[in-house]
C-alpha cells in the first residue's frame, strides 16, 4: 500500500535554510544519483551569525466539504452499536459524513432493494453471497478506499480476504474471523461421568463420548445425544470431507463440483450414519433432540453463536463451555468462514461510502467494531493477538482461545470461491440432498452424481 505522503509547509528565512529543512523533513538522507554533490563550503575562522527561528507555519483548515448522509444496512441493534463505534472514529476523519441505519436488513433482501432503488449504501453479506452479488453488480470495487484508508491487507486474514477478491479487485471487506468451534453442555457431561474436552481432543473421543451420552427411549426414539447442532452445515462437509479421507468439494483448477469422488462419499457416510445411529442428531429428522433444549452435549458452531448459546444455557439452566472442532483422522481441517460489507455500486456518495467500509479494516476502525460486537473474533492478524475481544462479561471464565486455536488448520467453503452464482445457488441447498439416503430411497453414491452434475451443468452456462 501507498504510504501516506507527509506535507510540510514551511516558512524558509534563507535559501540554504531552506535546502536544509526540506531535506531533512524528506527522509532521505542519500544524494540522488544523478546528481553532483555539492561543494564544500570554505571554512572561516568568523563566527557565524545564528540563524533566525523560522516563522511557525500558519495552522491549515480542515477542508470543507458539503454535508453527506450513507445508509448502512445492519442485521439488528447490535451490529447498529458496532457500526456507531466506528463512525465515531471515522468522523475525525471525514467529519461531513453522517451515518444512518436501516435495522433489520438482511442480504437477502438486497438484490429487489436495488431493484427498486431504495438499498443503503452499505449492507451487510455472508461470504457465500458474496461471488453471486459482484456476478450481478450489486458490489462496488474498494481497491482505491483501500489505499486512500491505509488499508494493509497484508495485516487481513487471507482466507477471509479472499471471498471478495475478483480479478485483483477486492468487493468485500470481512467483518470477523469465524472458525468451527464446539460448544459443550458441562451440565450434562458432568452428569454422564465425563469432564469437560480439552483443546485438542480427536475425533475418536469426539464420537466415543457422544455414543455413550447418546439415550433413547422405549420407542427406540433418541431423547440425548451427542451432538446436535451444524453438523449438516457446508463449513464442516468442507472439513469432513478433508479430515475423514476424502478430498476439496470444488476443484480449483476447473472450477468444477467433485462432491461424488469415491473417498469423499465414503467420508460424508460416517458422518451420516452417526446421525443414523442416533449419536449425531438426524437434523432431517421432524424431531430431535437440540442443544439449545438442554439435550445435546455438544454444538458445532462459531463464535457468532455465542449469543445463541448464552439465551439457551440460561433458559434451560445448565453451564456451557467452548473447545476447539475435533481434530479429525485423515487431515487437521476446521471449517470456517466470515460475513462482512459490501458497497452499492449505485450510491451517491460512493466515495464516503467505500471509505467507511475501508476504514472497518484499519486498526483504528476494526478495534472499535470487534469490541463493541459480541462473538467477532479480529479478522487482522495483529488484532488477533490483543486481548480486548476475548475480555467481554459474557465470556467472563469461558476456554476463549478455542476461538482462535489451530486457526492454521482452517479450510475455506471453496464452493463460494470457485462456483459461479448459479452453481452456489445449488450447493445453498447441500444439506437437504441427504434426506433420501436417511430415508433409504437413495444411494450416497447416486445422490453426490446427481449434485455434482446439476452444480456443472450451472456452473458451465
Amino acid at each position: 500500500m501507498k504510504k501516506r505522503i507527509k506535507k510540510l509547509l514551511v516558512t524558509a528565512v534563507a535559501a540554504m535554510l531552506v535546502i536544509s529543512l526540506l531535506a531533512a523533513c524528506s527522509g532521505n538522507s542519500g544524494t540522488p544519483a544523478d546528481a553532483e554533490p555539492e561543494e564544500a563550503p570554505a571554512t572561516t575562522n568568523e563566527t557565524p551569525e545564528p540563524a533566525a527561528d523560522p516563522e511557525p507555519a500558519p495552522e491549515q483548515e480542515p477542508e470543507s466539504k458539503d454535508p453527506v448522509t450513507i445508509t448502512i444496512g445492519t442485521l439488528g441493534e447490535e451490529d447498529k452499536k458496532a457500526f456507531e463505534a466506528v463512525a465515531a472514529e471515522f468522523k475525525k476523519l471525514q467529519p461531513h459524513v453522517t451515518i444512518e441505519y436501516l435495522v433489520g436488513t438482511h442480504s437477502g433482501n438486497i438484490p429487489a432493494m436495488a431493484a427498486a432503488g431504495n438499498a443503503p449504501d452499505i449492507y451487510w453479506l455472508p461470504d457465500g453471497f458474496v461471488n453471486m452479488f459482484q456476478e450481478q453488480k450489486l458490489l462496488a470495487p474498494l481497491n482505491d478506499a483501500f489505499q486512500r484508508m491505509n488499508v494493509d491487507l497484508n495485516d487481513v486474514s487471507e482466507g477471509m480476504l479472499s471471498y471478495g477478491l475478483f480479478n485483483d479487485n477486492y468487493y468485500f471487506a470481512p467483518r470477523d474471523h469465524s472458525q468451527m468451534v464446539t460448544f459443550v453442555n458441562k451440565t450434562l457431561l458432568e452428569n454422564e461421568g465425563f469432564e469437560m474436552p480439552q483443546d485438542g481432543w480427536t475425533w475418536e473421543e469426539f464420537v466415543d463420548i457422544s455414543r455413550a451420552v447418546t439415550k433413547k427411549d422405549a420407542s427406540g426414539n433418541v431423547t440425548q445425544t451427542g451432538n446436535a447442532g451444524n453438523a449438516n452445515w457446508l463449513p464442516n462437509w468442507t472439513a469432513f470431507a478433508l479430515g475423514l479421507g476424502g478430498y476439496p468439494l470444488a476443484n480449483g483448477e476447473t472450477r468444477l463440483a467433485e462432491f461424488s469422488r469415491p473417498e469423499t462419499v465414503e467420508a460424508f457416510r460416517i458422518v451420516l450414519d452417526l446421525m443414523k445411529e442416533g449419536v449425531m442428531a438426524n437434523e432431517y429428522a421432524e424431531a430431535y433432540p437440540k442443544f439449545e433444549e438442554g439435550k445435546a452435549a455438544f454444538f458445532f458452531g462459531v463464535r457468532p453463536h455465542v449469543g445463541t448459546v448464552i439465551s439457551a444455557a440460561e433458559s434451560n439452566g445448565f453451564e456451557w463451555d467452548v473447545v476447539s472442532f475435533p481434530v479429525l483422522p485423515k487431515q487437521h481441517a476446521i471449517g470456517s468462514g466470515t460475513s462482512g460489507y459490501g458497497v452499492n455500486p449505485a450510491s451517491k456518495h460512493l466515495a464516503e461510502a467505500t471509505d467507511f467500509v475501508a476504514y472497518t479494516l484499519t486498526k483504528e476502525g476494526h478495534k472499535a467494531f470487534s469490541s463493541n460486537l459480541l462473538g467477532g473474533v479480529p479478522v487482522l492478524k495483529s488484532l488477533q493477538q490483543e486481548s480486548y475481544w476475548k475480555e467481554q462479561p459474557e465470556l467472563q471464565g469461558k476456554n476463549v482461545d478455542a476461538f482462535m486455536k489451530y486457526i492454521e488448520y482452517n479450510v475455506p467453503r471453496v464452493t463460494d470461491l470457485y462456483l459461479n452464482a448459479a452453481g452456489q445457488a445449488e450447493t445453498a441447498l447441500f444439506g437437504n440432498i441427504f434426506a433420501a439416503y436417511m430415508k433409504g430411497e437413495k444411494s450416497l453414491e447416486d445422490i453426490l452424481k446427481e449434485l455434482d452434475e446439476k452444480v456443472n451443468a450451472l456452473q458451465k452456462t
